[in-house]
Formats: C-alpha cells, sequence, structure tokens
C-alpha cells in the first residue's frame, strides 16, 4: 500500500492553459461591478440589447451577460421588451 506524505498537493494546468482560480483571481469583474456596469450601459443608451453590452465585456460572455439582465429584471430595475434576437433593455423609471 502507498501513503501519501502530503496532502496539500497542488496540480499546475497543462502547458498554455490558466488554472480556473488564476483567471476568476486576476481578470474577472465582480458581479456587482457588472450590473452597475450594465446599469450605466442603460442609462447612457436609454435601450439596448445584449450585445450592446457585451462590447463593454471582454471577459465574460453574452450568457453571463444574459443572467445578469435576467437578475435585474427580478429585481425590477430593468424591463424587458420584446422577444428572442429581438429583445431589448430599458432601466425602470424610479418614482
Amino acid at each position: 500500500m502507498i501513503g501519501i506524505q502530503n496532502r496539500n498537493l497542488t496540480l499546475s494546468p497543462a502547458s498554455g492553459q490558466t488554472a480556473k482560480s488564476d483567471v476568476n483571481n486576476e481578470n474577472s469583474v465582480s458581479k456587482k461591478d457588472r450590473s452597475e456596469t450594465i446599469k450605466n450601459i442603460i442609462k447612457d443608451k436609454i435601450e439596448v440589447s445584449i450585445k450592446d453590452i457585451s462590447v463593454a465585456f471582454s471577459d465574460c460572455s453574452e450568457k453571463t451577460i444574459q443572467r445578469e439582465l435576467n437578475d435585474l429584471i427580478s429585481k425590477g430595475q430593468i424591463k424587458k421588451i420584446g422577444e428572442k434576437r429581438w429583445s431589448r433593455y430599458q432601466l425602470v423609471a424610479s418614482s
């Protein structure tokens, strides 16, 4: 039987790859910052699509942006106009 002496074993990624935790720590924008940036983009342009927003983010996918938009919709901060490819987003008028 073989015993393991050191339980704090660290695996390095294959050549040319970056460990996921390294990417998250170095390049990612926090969810709060991303939401604020999205709201500022909508505020500046009045009505936007996911494509319009994705230009501002090089570190996340359109799917991630879509999740952020859905979260903002559920919080009542923005509203969605249209369906599927023709969806546009606007800030909800504050009372």
